[in-house]
């Protein structure tokens, strides 16, 4: 049973648009039932992917997030997706959700854009260790997607973005085409949070 302390301290955080509000798909899943910020990859995602969304809905704007890795033995991919928290199914697989997605763009302005989700996540050029911050910064306004790692800036990784966003965090299969997540007992995990936006951003 909760204590008054953790309903009180589960309730604050739900308060924040930076906290994992719905999860799809099985592959990932709560570090801490009680603390919704933090995540990790539960197993190997076998179809489509799995994914943890904030709550908070991105509409316009400048918004800023930073994803902390607190445990690093596989693939998280960080980013951002649409507001699919009404999404009807327990699992997802890439061509439903792009056809679901093409579905709402005639009349749901959130929808806009061909751009309906993107995640940055380690490779051979950008290895993320325990303890890295990946910094997040969404400019609505200007439709671009900005990457920070340790408050150094990576550039610009998406442009053309239009509609509305949720951050979010997936566990990927590669049947879809997409990397795959390997990992052994030491689940990846990652922690969101608000962050200070960086300076002259």
């Amino acid at each position: 049973e909760e204590s008054w302390m953790a309903v009180d301290h589960r309730l604050h955080l739900l308060q924040s648009s930076h906290v994992f509000s719905r999860i799809i798909g099985s592959a990932i899943g709560y570090v801490n039932e009680y603390d919704v910020t933090h995540v990790q990859g539960r197993r190997r995602e076998t179809i489509g992917f799995s994914v943890a969304l904030c709550q908070g809905v991105m509409t316009s704007g400048r918004q800023y997030a930073e994803f902390t890795i607190t445990e690093n033995n596989g693939a998280m991919y960080m980013g951002i997706i649409r507001p699919i928290h009404d999404w009807p199914k327990k699992k997802m697989r890439h061509r439903e959700f792009s056809a679901y997605c093409r579905g709402r763009q005639s009349g749901c302005p959130g929808y806009a854009g061909g751009v309906h989700q993107y995640y940055y996540y380690a490779n051979e050029d950008h290895r993320l260790e325990k303890g890295d911050v990946v910094g997040m910064l969404l400019d609505l306004d200007e439709g671009t997607l900005v990457v920070y790692k340790n408050g150094v800036c990576l550039g610009v990784m998406v442009d053309n973005l239009a509609g509305h966003y949720c951050w979010a965090v997936a566990i990927m299969n590669t049947k879809d085409g997409l990397t795959h997540s390997c990992y052994g007992q030491n689940k990846p995990s990652v922690r969101i949070g608000r962050g200070a936006m960086p300076s002259g951003s």
